[in-house]
């Protein structure tokens, strides 16, 4: 069996790119939305999503949060 290795760069991305991407995107994925509207992990999707933002939720149990 061969191993398998994955390389992540160390790079630091420039501010310029990070901020582009920001202000550019319109449609996020949480991984691990909560159900339970008290826990901030659905605190903070409601809100981006009363933003404008398209919110996609990535919970595995869940059939419908937001």
């Amino acid at each position: 069996m061969s191993e398998e290795i994955c390389e992540v760069s160390l790079h630091p991305v420039k501010d310029e790119i990070v901020e582009k991407v920001l202000k550019e995107s319109k449609t996020i994925a949480v991984v691990g939305l909560s159900m339970n509207p008290e826990k901030d992990s659905h605190k903070v999707p409601a809100f981006l999503q009363k933003q404008g933002y398209r919110v996609i939720p990535v919970h595995p149990t869940a059939e419908e949060i937001l």
